[in-house]
């Protein structure tokens, strides 16, 4: 996820009519994402301003709605395509949007008929998501790992098992081309949601994949960032182990290996771009 992404739902994100999975990605990425969290509070505050210099006791009449939807068809039809490109996107536009639709929400609906739940409510009860644990990721890889490595397994069918256990869709991952072979996979359970854990060998190092309900399991936002042809990902040393997180639509992924941080990253991004490529 990029910050144009987010920065185009923000103003739905302020007035609650984004469903639950945008909005667990946008609070997400607002705890790691310093810009952002200031374009909002600057969004924010402009709102209140707008609402405060143009509060009014004034009925409006009943054909306003009716107005306001016949001025909006005759307008020209847009030359790009909704959402705009990332490029036409900017924060100023963002503000200047956003006064235009408080505007109007406020003289036609008498400050707007918002969702009774408010972001700070929404934001608190995405707090309130238990993290994946990392540690219990690393503890299941050496756990493995010290059971020696296994005869390689029917990849299909490992992936069939485990989505059928876990509920998501557990791709039969496995780089031939990159050497990393599947040799066993099992699910873990984390404060009660299961985890599709699949262990590979790699040019001879263990490396553990798990998958994640990123909706029910929120993703760490403390660790380390780094990128790749701007996709983001996280990385966390633990012990003499390195974990690389990374989200794919709904989706956690992290990566667990004795390896570098620069080396299984590289790793990473190879997995993440087979994912991708289905």
């Amino acid at each position: 996820m990029n910050c144009p992404w987010v920065q185009e739902r923000l103003l739905l994100y302020l007035a609650g009519e984004l469903n639950v999975k945008e909005t667990a990605r946008v609070v997400t990425h607002l705890a790691r994402c310093e810009a952002c969290s200031t374009l909002l509070e600057e969004t924010s505050e402009s709102r209140d301003m707008l609402r405060d210099a143009v509060r009014t006791t004034v009925q409006p009449p009943a054909s306003l709605d009716a107005r306001i939807l016949e001025c909006v068809q005759a307008l020209p039809q847009r030359r790009f395509p909704w959402p705009v490109q990332n490029a036409l996107w900017s924060g100023k536009r963002v503000l200047t949007l956003f006064a235009c639709a408080v505007l109007l929400l406020l003289l036609g609906y008498q400050g707007g008929r918002l969702s009774q739940h408010s972001p700070a409510d929404t934001t608190q009860a995405m707090a309130s998501t238990p993290m994946l644990d990392l540690i219990a990721l690393a503890q299941a890889h050496k756990t493995w790992n010290g059971q020696g490595t296994t005869q390689n397994v029917d990849r299909i069918g490992v992936a069939a098992r485990l989505s059928h256990e876990t509920g998501l869709r557990v791709p039969p991952l496995e780089m031939q081309e990159s050497a990393l072979q599947l040799k066993a996979g099992e699910v873990l359970q984390m404060n009660r949601v299961p985890v599709a854990t699949r262990h590979y060998d790699w040019k001879g190092t263990p490396v553990t994949l798990a998958q994640a309900d990123g909706m029910r399991l929120a993703p760490p936002s403390s660790l380390r960032e780094m990128r790749d042809h701007g996709r983001c990902f996280l990385v966390q040393r633990s012990g003499d182990l390195t974990l690389v997180l990374w989200c794919e639509g709904t989706d956690s992924f992290v990566l667990v290996a004795r390896l570098p941080p620069p080396q299984l990253f590289a790793l990473a991004c190879q997995v993440c771009a087979k994912l991708l490529a289905g």
